[in-house]
């Protein structure tokens, strides 16, 4: 079972970042198909070879409308995840042992000064 999960982990990724070498047989059935006009799509593979922009490269592949929809899903996990850990890097930051008793409407300022891009009018 652990080794299915792990698999199925593998070719989850794999389609987003490098669908060209996934085996057909192993997707989801309703990705096959473009995954076969993938494989005869030459630019394509080789963009994903070169290891370009995988966000770059999913906005050129119009005509794999699902599997750039899977991509997509994959893709802005990452982003989401950065945004978590930048803010709860700033909160280490900021919550120092010299600050532990900051209140939280204090401390939620904080961090809406550190995590946005607006300068303060002070």
């Amino acid at each position: 079972m652990k080794g299915s999960l792990t698999e199925n982990h593998d070719i989850t990724l794999a389609l987003a970042f490098q669908p060209h070498l996934v085996d057909i047989s192993k997707a989801l059935k309703e990705l096959q198909m473009e995954l076969i006009e993938l494989s005869e799509d030459d630019i394509l593979k080789s963009l994903f070879d070169a290891k370009k922009d995988p966000i770059e490269i999913w906005k050129t592949a119009i005509e794999c409308p699902r599997l750039r929809q899977h991509a997509r899903k994959m893709l802005s996990g990452f982003s989401t995840t950065y945004c978590c850990e930048s803010t709860f890097s700033y909160l280490t930051q900021i919550k120092t042992p010299l600050r532990s008793q900051m209140t939280d409407t204090n401390l939620e300022g904080q961090l809406k000064l550190s995590t946005s891009m607006l300068q303060p009018n002070i």
